[in-house]
């Protein structure tokens, strides 16, 4: 199925949806923000809701810079999910 045309273009979107805002993120956040490495890792790890990727964050980093961005952002991140979530059953 996912080498139909319709399966491509699912991918596409796919892919697109997860990859993208993460990308700018941390590409605005390294630019604009001059966040260090540690935090901007941090906060994607807990935009992507990855707990695995902290994980591995913590074993490569020195510090606590990482889990700290990440507490930070991830309550942030799954109550939008769960809200948007809602708006979108009652929305379409």
């Amino acid at each position: 199925t996912v080498l139909t045309a319709q399966g491509l273009k699912l991918a596409a979107i796919s892919i697109c949806l997860a990859a993208l805002p993460l990308l700018i993120m941390g590409i605005f956040n390294e630019k604009v923000l001059k966040m260090d490495f540690a935090k901007n890792l941090g906060m994607l790890c807990g935009t992507a809701t990855n707990a695995n990727a902290l994980a591995y964050c913590n074993t490569i980093l020195e510090n606590d810079n990482a889990a700290e961005a990440y507490a930070t952002v991830y309550p942030f991140t799954v109550f939008l999910r769960v809200f948007l979530a809602q708006i979108l059953i009652l929305v379409l």
